[in-house]
Parts: C-alpha cells; structure tokens; sequence
C-alpha cells in the first residue's frame, strides 16, 4: 500500500496515523516520496490532557492511581519514541506551542507545523482527518 501509493503520482499521497508506528517499522522506506514525521508534547502537557479528560480531581484515589498508571506509560512510550526519532534522524514536532493556545487555534498552528515537513497533499489529508477527530 505505501508503495503503490509513494510511486503513484496521480494520488495526494498517504497517511499513516497511530501510535504502533514505530520509527524503526518505518526506517526500511526509503523514497523521495515518503516523509515519516512523530508528534510529541512535554510531559506536562501529556499530564494536564489526560488529567482534564479524565477528570482526574473529582476521581477516587483507586480511579486516581490508574490514571496515574496511564501517565506513567504515556511518558515512558513518549520518551522512548523521541529518543527513537532522534536516533534515526526522522522529524519530531513538538505539538505543546498549539495546546498552549487553547482548542481554537489548535489546528491552524499545528497544520502550519507540519506542512514544514509533509507535502502538501499529504498534509492535508492527515490535518483534515485530525481536524475531523478533534471534532467528535
């Protein structure tokens, strides 16, 4: 599928979206047409989005302590893969300038960041599909 679709120039291109992307499962692709590029935000803004949407201060300590479980291995995924990026010399974008502003301007900041690195087309395709996400 990556393939047919770097060599197809009729196409606006592929996105591939999630957290099972690894850097080192993509590393193997090697075209002018492919990009790989991975979000990433400080702790402190993994820690106040996951304890805003889950409401964390009006959970019992029980609830509290999975919570904190997930952080946990929110940050230690989160290191691991920067550091990971960093070692393949792939594209980290740091997403906390776009938190900072609040819902609203989330994706116009975030779309201007990425389309630094990802063609046009591909840009596109991948911030209107976060832009749909967002919404839901």
């Amino acid at each position: 599928m990556i393939a047919a679709h770097s060599n197809d120039m009729v196409t606006a291109g592929i996105v591939l979206e999630g957290s099972a992307l690894w850097p080192e499962f993509v590393a193997s692709l090697d075209s002018d047409q492919i990009r790989a590029l991975w979000l990433t935000a400080p702790d402190e803004v993994f820690q106040q989005r996951i304890h805003e949407g889950s409401l964390y201060r009006l959970k019992s300590a029980r609830e509290q302590m999975m919570i904190d479980k997930f952080l946990e291995r929110t940050l230690t995924y989160n290191a691991r893969m920067v550091d990971a990026v960093n070692r393949r010399g792939f594209i980290l974008v740091d997403v906390s300038e776009a938190e900072e502003l609040g819902p609203p301007c989330n994706g116009y900041d975030l779309r201007a960041r990425i389309r630094q690195f990802l063609p046009l087309p591909a840009a596109k395709l991948f911030l209107d599909d976060q832009a749909r996400l967002g919404q839901e």
